[in-house]
């Protein structure tokens, strides 16, 4: 990400794809898949990570494991709930 990049948040306090907004200026959120009690949180426009990344028991739990991701890294300003 390009330093002090301004990250928002969608209204249920989640980042978008950092790959997305990095590649093409655009606010992805990502989508959450429940197959077989598992929940997978993918971004709907790339596949730029490993498909289990965000694989979690809980709905909660690979939200929280998406967002630590996608904020980890970079310089950047953090708005809440502004989509």
């Amino acid at each position: 990400m390009t330093k002090n990049k301004e990250i928002i948040l969608n209204a249920n306090g989640i980042a978008p794809c950092k790959h997305c907004l990095k590649k093409h200026g655009e606010y992805v959120y990502p989508k959450v898949l429940n197959i077989q009690g598992m929940f997978y949180t993918r971004c709907p426009n790339c596949t730029e990570e490993d498909p289990y990344e965000f694989l979690g028991l809980s709905e909660k739990n690979s939200l929280a494991t998406w967002n630590r991701t996608m904020l980890n890294k970079g310089d950047f300003k953090v708005t809440d709930n502004e989509v």
